[in-house]
């Protein structure tokens, strides 16, 4: 599931035009702090002048969108700070007004999705979890808030990205079952259609399992059999 929703936000959101210029941009600004040890003293003096905690700026890799997260919210962590930056010491890129709002929604935008990925990596993480997240996450962007400027076209791509790759798991057994079975879940998150093939799911899982039950009791019956020839 964690994979698959690396696909669906490199898919849905970062492949935006207006999302991957401001990222791009995002990456310069980082690497220009990663690349200068002189530039990276400079932001660490101007944070301690304006009171605030000196921190490093968070390089992302590409291959994992939650890294990129973590990057714009290092940076909007220190947007002050590298404005008062740029006012006295030159940067590769800057951002303009539009962009640092994009940057913020954004974040509100793919936080859901990283608490998500937090929690499915966990051990304790239970496949009876899926379909009601996945529900979850497509009740929440169907819904319109003020934080959608500059992500409307991306949050109805993510969307479509949510239903293209997770509509498999309406079908299979592991994720129904379980999900079914579950007495916090049952079968709240299906509808009648999906509800129907769970439960016919179910009877098939409880007939299997039925079935290795006779014929595991029937060999050891044989087997209890064969030893009293034995002796």
């Amino acid at each position: 599931m964690a994979h698959t929703l690396q696909l669906a936000v490199n898919n849905g959101i970062l492949s935006q035009r207006s999302v991957s210029d401001t990222i791009a941009i995002s990456r310069k600004i980082i690497g220009h702090f990663k690349q200068s040890q002189l530039a990276n003293l400079r932001l660490k003096t101007i944070q301690t002048e304006l009171g605030m905690q000196p921190k490093m700026l968070q390089q992302d890799v590409s291959t994992r969108w939650n890294s990129t997260f973590y990057m714009l919210q290092s940076l909007l962590e220190q947007k002050r700070a590298l404005g008062a930056y740029a006012s006295d010491f030159e940067l590769p890129a800057t951002l303009t007004p539009n962009q640092w709002g994009l940057i913020e929604n954004i974040i509100t935008l793919l936080a859901p999705f990283e608490q998500l990925t937090k929690e499915i990596c966990q051990s304790e993480a239970l496949a009876s979890n899926v379909i009601p997240s996945v529900n979850a996450l497509k009740r929440l962007w169907t819904k319109s808030a003020h934080t959608d400027f500059g992500v409307k076209t991306s949050k109805r791509a993510l969307l479509e990205a949510v239903n293209n790759y997770f509509i498999e798991i309406y079908t299979d057994p592991m994720y129904c079952v379980a999900t079914i079975v579950d007495p916090r879940q049952k079968d709240h998150y299906f509808d009648a259609d999906v509800k129907s093939l769970a439960l016919k799911m179910l009877q098939a899982q409880l007939e299997l399992a039925s079935n290795e039950m006779q014929m595991s009791e029937s060999l050891i019956g044989l087997s209890t059999t064969e030893k009293g020839q034995d002796k």
